[in-house]
């Protein structure tokens, strides 16, 4: 996969969409919006064909950059991490069967680890042909991921626009999709941390260098089952 096409898929997936979502969510209060913008937005004027479309498409993008942006904010920042922590010990347990290991260190430095794991997939997919497209593999997870999680956003927008209207059951409805996308998004973000554990461990000296960066260690998998369980889960999925 060609690295610019990569980037704007990832962009499309995790930005645009969340944001075409966000607006026809505040269609919703379209009512309430200033008449000199439903006049522009309207019409049957030629120039508009053209700029109508950049304009919303550009806006689609800024609100997922500003979703981008709440991820780390200090409310999210503790459900966003927490998640990909559980997903990247899941895959962790899963692939290796050395779960307790994990488990003996602190949230640090599993964090310094799958950092530090992602960081070098990402610059090896960056300079070796061949490993660009292991990273577009697992980018494209990364996508399906932020893409769920983002539209987390527009679903809330609904719900509390359903109760403000007095619409109670379509405002659960609202609630109950936001739990269905964190459920996906953290799906997909297991689904991508399986992957890029499965390359590393392919790499020759990258998870072990990665360890002893992080824990001190040179082997952070000593059970000797991962060739087994890696193969049986690229098996199931």
């Amino acid at each position: 996969m060609d690295k610019p096409f990569l980037f704007f898929y990832y962009d499309i997936l995790s930005r645009i969409i969340p944001g075409a979502m966000t607006l026809a969510t505040l269609s919703m209060v379209r009512d309430k919006l200033p008449g000199l913008w439903l006049c522009f937005l309207g019409g049957d004027q030629s120039w508009k064909t053209i700029i109508i479309p950049l304009m919303l498409g550009g806006l689609c993008y800024v609100i997922g950059v500003i979703y981008e942006a709440a991820d780390y904010s200090p409310m999210m920042r503790w459900l966003v991490l927490g998640s990909d922590h559980r997903a990247f010990a899941q895959a962790w347990a899963e692939l290796c069967g050395d779960g307790e290991l994990l488990e003996s260190k602190t949230i640090q430095e599993i964090k310094c680890f799958r950092f530090q794991l992602w960081d070098t997939l990402v610059f090896k997919g960056g300079l070796a042909v061949g490993m660009s497209l292991v990273f577009a593999h697992c980018h494209r997870f990364q996508a399906e991921h932020k893409m769920f999680l983002h539209l987390i956003y527009p679903s809330l927008l609904f719900a509390l626009c359903s109760f403000a209207y007095c619409f109670p059951i379509r405002g659960l409805v609202g609630l109950g999709i936001s739990l269905l996308l964190f459920f996906l998004s953290h799906s997909r973000n297991r689904r991508r941390w399986l992957q890029t554990i499965i390359f590393c461990k392919q790499l020759d000296g990258l998870v072990e260098a990665c360890a002893r960066s992080c824990f001190g260690e040179s082997n952070p998998n000593s059970s000797g089952t991962w060739e087994e369980t890696s193969a049986a889960s690229l098996g199931e999925k």
